[in-house]
This record gives structure tokens, C-alpha cells and sequence, in this order.
């Protein structure tokens, strides 16, 4: 890669694959009927789709050069309004509980049995409140919506570099 531009188009064609593997998972959710299995399915989906809008690390720095480049995409321009809530539930469940602890949410208690010296069971409220396996067709949808999204400027970049560097930079590779 040469510059943000490629690095872009990189990360789009990355979270391309987070797309399609999230839809995919969901498509499997959809047809399993162990609940513990299903809901895996959903949770790991939920991980792969939120991939993309968490940032990223890159080779390059921003224009004025004082951090390195970061990228991500965009909520507002990745999520259609329609979908917003349910992007946004997802990204709570992501954040407070698929991929970290959030014990503030969870509102633990710890509780002492008597006559059981030493057990100490834990009390808490489950993050994910409304089930995804409710929820399949709409997951289904937007998952579907930013595969779709993202495969267009996908296109978009493609374009722009066969303008760029010629019909053959994309075969040959567009690094010397």
C-alpha cells in the first residue's frame, strides 16, 4: 500500500468479509435449533459486524502527521436510519458484554450461602435484554444493507484506480 487511499480500500474489502461472515452466521442462527449453538452464532455475528466501526490502526498518518491514521466506518454513513436502533443495541451488547466485561451494566451481587463455606454466587442482570434469535430477519437486513454498502464503494475505489494506474494495476498489483 502507497497511501490512505489504498489502505482504504483494504479496509473495505476487510470489512466486506466481516459482512458477509456476520450474514452468514446469522443465516446459520436461523436454521439452528440448539439454543446454546444459536446463540453463539448470533453473538459472534454481532462481533464480526461490529468490526468495521471499531477503529483501526494503520501505516499512515493523518495530513497534519501528529497521530497515525486511524479508520473506521462511520455509523451515520454505513447505517440506515431504520436501522439505527437495532446497530445501536448491537453495539451496546458488543461493548458491555460479547467482547468486554462491563460489570456497571451488569449490576453484580455478590451473595455468601450458608452452610456453604465457600460459595459465593454472583447475581447479575444479562446485557443482551431482548433476544437476537427474535431478531434474526432484521440482523438479517442490516447485515445485508452494509455488505451491500460496502461492496459498492468497493466498486467505487476499483474504478478509481483503473483510472489511476491503468486496467492492469489491479491484476498485476498496484505495488511495485
Amino acid at each position: 500500500m502507497e497511501d490512505a487511499a489504498q489502505e482504504r480500500y483494504v479496509f473495505l474489502r476487510f470489512a466486506e468479509a466481516d459482512a458477509s461472515e456476520a450474514l452468514n452466521l446469522v443465516l446459520e442462527a436461523k436454521t439452528e435449533s440448539r439454543p446454546l449453538i444459536q446463540r453463539t452464532l448470533l453473538q459472534v455475528s454481532v462481533l464480526a459486524y461490529m468490526r468495521p466501526f471499531r477503529w483501526a490502526n494503520s501505516r499512515f498518518r493523518q495530513s497534519d502527521g501528529s497521530r497515525p491514521y486511524r479508520i473506521r466506518l462511520e455509523k451515520l454513513a454505513y447505517v440506515a436510519e431504520e436501522h439505527l436502533e437495532l446497530h445501536e443495541m448491537l453495539e451496546s451488547y458488543r461493548d458491555s458484554a460479547y467482547a468486554h466485561t462491563d460489570l456497571k451494566v451488569r449490576h453484580p451481587t455478590l451473595r455468601f450461602w450458608e452452610g456453604h463455606r465457600w460459595e459465593f454466587p454472583i447475581a447479575f442482570k444479562p446485557v443482551d435484554r431482548a433476544p437476537l434469535n427474535l431478531r434474526i430477519p432484521a440482523l438479517q437486513r442490516l447485515f445485508s444493507s452494509l455488505q451491500s454498502q460496502i461492496e459498492d464503494e468497493i466498486q467505487a475505489c476499483e474504478t478509481s484506480f483503473k483510472s489511476q494506474y491503468g486496467a492492469s494495476a489491479l491484476v498485476d498489483g498496484l505495488d511495485p
